[in-house]
């Protein structure tokens, strides 16, 4: 029995000391990005391309 227990205690620490460690470096309030619009390619620099 104290093998599970000290095993138990083990993980526990692992996974809070885990948790901890994947929150550093966030900061501020979570939110989705606003998607971007596709850039679009000039004609001028499209066709000086296809002529090469």
């Amino acid at each position: 029995m104290p093998l599970f227990v000290n095993s138990m205690r083990a993980l526990t620490a692992f996974i809070c000391l885990a948790s901890l460690l994947t929150a550093c470096g966030f900061k501020g309030p979570l939110y989705l990005p606003k998607p971007t619009a596709p850039a679009q390619v000039k004609a001028s620099a499209a066709s000086s391309s296809a002529n090469q």
